[in-house]
């Protein structure tokens, strides 16, 4: 894969109404610099930047954020990791059946 390309991709699609369905990316990338450089030069930032996109009949929004890995907490039911924590080259300590401590996410946010 190229160095600023995303690392893991998820992709969905939820119809609004009859005629129109959206379809949803949600892009990770390992390292915010890597990131930023497909954000100006790929040729998504390419196509997003083209004047046709702004009459054509397709909506494009996008949305970026930076979140650092020591800011997540991801809690899991089975040993298959989903969405940021697949970016963690830590091993799973295995699946659990409840938090175990209780505002674990308040503190978090406090650091």
């Amino acid at each position: 894969m190229h160095t600023d390309g995303i690392a893991f991709l998820s992709s969905f699609f939820f119809p609004v109404q009859v005629e129109w369905l959206n379809q949803i990316f949600v892009c990770y990338w390992r390292d915010p610099g890597a990131y930023l450089r497909f954000a100006q030069k790929s040729a998504f930032a390419r196509w997003l930047a083209e004047d046709d996109l702004l009459t054509s009949d397709v909506g494009v929004w996008v949305e970026a954020f930076h979140i650092p890995m020591t800011r997540f907490e991801t809690l899991f039911s089975s040993e298959n990791p989903a969405g940021a924590a697949r970016l963690t080259d830590k091993p799973m300590t295995g699946p659990i059946d409840e938090h175990g401590y209780a505002s674990q996410v308040r503190f978090c946010l406090m650091e």
